[in-house]
């Protein structure tokens, strides 16, 4: 789902912003005292149709295209990584016709998780689209952001990812495969509810078990990595409910080729505003499991449960990094790859939040391996 974390706090210290910064974010904040346009609203009249809707969406007041994955080098090594992608439409020049006009920014965040090592490293950016530094195409995915990138290409459904950070890098070729279920539309074809108003919702697909394998380099030490990722992408204008501080959101490629995304946006109070569960199988219909249990409005009929949580030294938020999921008579359990995968995103999107690679067991035997998103818990989320 994602985000997935707001654009709230939009000073940066990227040298490709040459714009005052805060005077964009004074203007996104102050929806509390007037009403401003949050752009196109999502709606069922509308369809998604493919490769277009894996490109940019200007019309929408928000989107990002969001890769994790677990690497190894069939050695002793074992990777996680997280990349992620954000644009926010300003509404500031829209009759502008300058190229240097903000009507856009790009955010992105990219993380590396070394179980060895004990550590996660993460590096950030923040720009305006169109600079010349910063591109993002409407047809199709082809991100750049310097010498950071996220292309799709269309022969082959392959995507190349690359980032460079100051102490470790990655570049990746991710090829979905073609005989598993490799495009999952969420919700209703692809609209998916985040709230009890219809309004309160995004455009949102899934591409889980995604074959990888390139060069990762950390701590000056090169890695040939290979593994499975997950790419999401979503985009939307308004879709939290007014008193939703945050969520949790999971996704996870099953070790039998299905795979499973769930989430549950929270009020202060830790009561339930809405909430999904999906776990298919290779083929993208029901695992299993769910018919075995003949389940329905399966989401209404899940628990979550907390087992154990981490307080970071940093920003003293307390996150439930080790869960339960509980349906039917399976029981979920969440155990993260290293505890402290906090993201400090205060130079960027905004705030804290806690994203990180999660293995998965089912009643007591592994299951599948994934990303654990855990929002709001340092303090509330505002979504426009």
């Amino acid at each position: 789902m994602v985000e997935r974390r707001y654009f709230l706090s939009l000073a940066t210290k990227s040298s490709v912003v040459a714009f005052p910064c805060f005077a964009i974010a004074e203007n996104f904040l102050s929806t509390k005292s007037k009403k401003i346009n949050k752009g196109k609203l999502v709606s069922s009249k509308d369809e998604l149709t493919f490769p277009r809707d894996f490109g940019a969406h200007l019309l929408y007041g928000i989107e990002w295209w969001y890769v994790t994955g677990w690497l190894n080098d069939r050695v002793d090594e074992e990777l996680a990584f997280q990349l992620t992608f954000f644009r926010r439409k300003t509404f500031i020049g829209e009759n502008n016709i300058s190229r240097f006009s903000p009507k856009h920014l790009i955010f992105a965040h990219a993380t590396i998780i070394s179980k060895r090592l004990g550590v996660l490293k993460s590096a950030q950016r923040a720009g305006r689209l169109g600079s010349g530094l910063v591109m993002c195409s409407s047809l199709d995915t082809d991100i750049q952001f310097e010498d950071w990138f996220m292309k799709r290409d269309l022969t082959s459904d392959s995507y190349k990812i690359g980032v460079q950070g100051n102490d470790f890098s990655f570049r990746l070729r991710l090829q979905p495969q073609a005989k598993l279920k490799n495009l999952i539309l969420r919700g209703k074809n692809g609209l998916s509810r985040k709230g009890p108003d219809d309004k309160q919702a995004s455009w949102y697909y899934s591409r889980p078990n995604i074959v990888t394998n390139g060069k990762v380099v950390i701590n000056k030490k090169t890695l040939h990595m290979q593994g499975l990722s997950w790419l999401d992408h979503e985009w939307s204008s308004e879709f939290l409910h007014p008193e939703a501080i945050g969520w949790d959101w999971i996704g996870v490629n099953l070790a039998d080729g299905g795979s499973l995304m769930a989430f549950k946006i929270r009020r202060a109070d830790e009561s339930i505003i809405w909430s999904d569960f999906s776990m298919l199988d290779a083929k993208g219909d029901n695992h299993p499991l769910i018919n075995k249990n003949k389940l329905e409005n399966i989401a209404q009929t899940v628990r979550w449960m907390t087992l154990g949580e981490w307080s970071s030294p940093v920003s003293f938020a307390k996150y439930p990094i080790s869960q339960k999921i509980l349906f039917g008579d399976n029981v979920l359990k969440i155990t993260p790859f290293i505890n402290n995968q906090e993201i400090d995103a205060r130079r960027t999107t905004g705030g804290f939040y806690w994203e990180g690679a999660v293995e998965l067991d089912i009643n007591g035997k592994f299951f599948g391996k994934g990303f654990l998103e855990l929002t709001g818990y340092s303090s509330p989320l505002l979504l426009g």
